[in-house]
């Protein structure tokens, strides 16, 4: 037996041993009503918790720099909030979009191991950079700079953590969707503290190190300490990674819990011709379309963001016919992969207002105490809170055989993002007069709602992916569910750039329509797709 397959082996029986311990009803494989209870915290493959670690520091990191970017190019380099909106959105988008080069590259070359040690180097030597730009120089060359190693680097180390988490569980394995729930909290356990590190380090750290310790620092010198604690978190989750790497194994178990064999030659079918032909279709145009929407300016041919938008959805559409074509069960998975994911950009316009439009409502609109950066730990909190009361209502609706399909919970989701920006109108509406202002406690109602619809619809969708992903390519694929994470972060820009030309009332109604609009589409869609499905369910 090769070492690859001995240690694979190893890790099978020591996750069927986690298993076995709290009962064999948890090993069984009979769909999503297995098991339940609080326990189902612990009923995980221990390679679950190295990985939560692992992306709770590097979400730290990534928060960290995302509750300061809009305030520090505004505040401390004297941007307009239209160029801030842009240069903010732009690195939301990017960061998104390379995943799937970086999934990709994990599938063919690295393995994704090496992809996530590689992709944390880059981010960590990206925050260090940011801790050295000054606003003394015109073109920002630190800040561009840093902004690049950020995004290569998060497109190496994103989608194959995630693939990872999928590995740890064969495709029936009931516990996939409450896996990817707690998972989703070491997201947010990074993403709760980061904006109050990054706060109090702005704010504090430079009165306490001119105090204590003697030093002669600059008043702004606290965004440059907080930006190098974003390095220091991303050294933390590359170490963590390390030292548990060892609980990890780059493959996912076959439903009988055992490795299939990666070195058993691959016969081609039509389905895969057809998949492989459609992955390089939908990489090329979709890469084509964003060269032209970078370089266009300079090039003559200036392109908006709506335009862009516009041409993703037809190469998508184009993407899901070839798809269709396949005619087995891999090829039909996949284009109702693609149909989620066109969907879901809808949702993340909506929910990453938070860096744009609802972090400038607070600033402008909201009566409070409170630093605006500090109300982008609401969020996080409340997916601490939440998590671990979704994870036991799935928990009792699944053996009643009432839990929602994966797809139910995202439709579900959206609609819930409906109500949450249904709660900004009524808050807008309040505002009458020349400076008037709000409660924090609308923010905070929208804040619980869009998280609930957040963990209806993230955690869902990244479990989802794992499941359905071609297996050759789960790295490629977990990177197009970021991909359309990316266009609805670039669309994030279409409602921030029109923050002060119209009422918030207005552009929140607008995420009102959009909401539910998703929701419709996504219901809709589906099923018109299961007519294409392969009758026997298995060809």
């Amino acid at each position: 037996m090769s070492p690859e397959h001995s240690r694979a082996a190893a890790f099978t029986a020591e996750v069927a041993a986690d298993i076995d311990a709290f009962g064999p009803n948890q090993h069984s494989v009979g769909g999503p009503g297995s098991g339940g209870g609080p326990l189902d915290f612990l009923r995980q493959p221990k390679g679950l918790y190295a990985l939560f670690f692992t992306e709770m520091w590097e979400r730290f990191s990534f928060y960290l720099m995302i509750a300061l970017l809009s305030l520090y190019l505004t505040e401390s380099l004297g941007f307009a909030d239209a160029r801030a909106s842009d240069v903010a959105t732009w690195y939301l988008s990017l960061v998104y979009f390379t995943p799937f080069l970086g999934g990709l590259i994990a599938d063919r070359l690295t393995g994704y191991v090496k992809a996530i040690l590689i992709g944390g180097t880059l981010m960590m030597f990206g925050h260090l950079v940011l801790a050295l730009d000054t606003k003394e120089s015109a073109s920002h060359p630190f800040l561009f700079a840093a902004l690049g190693l950020l995004i290569a680097g998060n497109g190496m180390f994103k989608p194959n953590i995630s693939t990872m988490v999928g590995n740890l569980y064969s495709k029936t394995d009931p516990r996939r969707d409450r896996g990817f729930t707690i998972f989703y909290m070491g997201i947010n356990l990074g993403a709760f503290v980061a904006p109050l590190a990054g706060n109090f380090l702005r704010t504090r750290s430079v009165d306490i190190l001119n105090t204590w310790f003697g030093t002669k620092l600059p008043a702004d010198a606290g965004w440059h300490i907080a930006f190098g604690s974003a390095g220091v978190g991303m050294l933390l989750s590359l170490a963590t990674f390390l030292a548990f790497k060892g609980r990890l194994n780059e493959g996912r178990p076959d439903d009988d819990g055992g490795y299939p064999d990666t070195s058993a030659p691959v016969i081609e079918t039509r389905g895969d011709r057809r998949l492989k032909l459609a992955q390089w279709f939908n990489m090329g145009a979709i890469g084509l379309a964003l060269t032209v929407l970078l370089a266009g300016p300079s090039l003559g041919l200036p392109v908006t963001v709506i335009q862009f938008g516009a041409a993703w959805l037809v190469i998508e559409l184009v993407t899901v016919v070839m798809l269709l074509t396949g005619g087995d069960r891999m090829s039909a998975d996949a284009a109702k992969l693609k149909t989620i994911f066109v969907i879901v950009a809808l949702f993340w316009m909506a929910f990453h207002q938070n860096s744009v439009a609802l972090t400038f409502f607070v600033r402008d609109y909201v009566q409070s105490s409170w630093d605006t950066e500090t109300f982008q730990s609401i969020n996080p909190l409340c997916i601490l809170l939440f998590s671990p009361l979704m994870v036991a209502l799935w928990s009792y609706l699944g053996p009643r055989k009432l839990e929602p399909s994966s797809t139910g919970k995202m439709a579900i989701g959206m609609l819930i993002t409906a109500l949450a920006y249904g709660v900004m109108v009524a808050a807008a509406g309040r505002l009458v007069g020349p400076g008037a202002k709000v409660s924090a406690g609308w923010l905070v109602g929208c804040y619980a709602l869009i998280t609930v619809a957040e963990l209806l619809v993230s955690p869902i969708g990244l479990s989802l992916t794992s499941k359905l992903a071609p297996d050759r390519y789960r790295g490629l694929w977990m990177g197009f569910w970021f991909l359309a994470t990316a266009v609805g972060n670039k669309l994030v820009h279409v409602v921030g750039g029109f923050w002060g030309k119209y009422p918030p009332g207005q552009l929140f109604t607008g995420l009102v329509v959009s909401s539910v609009a998703a929701a419709l589409a996504l219901v809709v869609s589906l099923q018109v797709l299961k007519a294409f499905e392969p009758k026997d369910g298995r060809a």
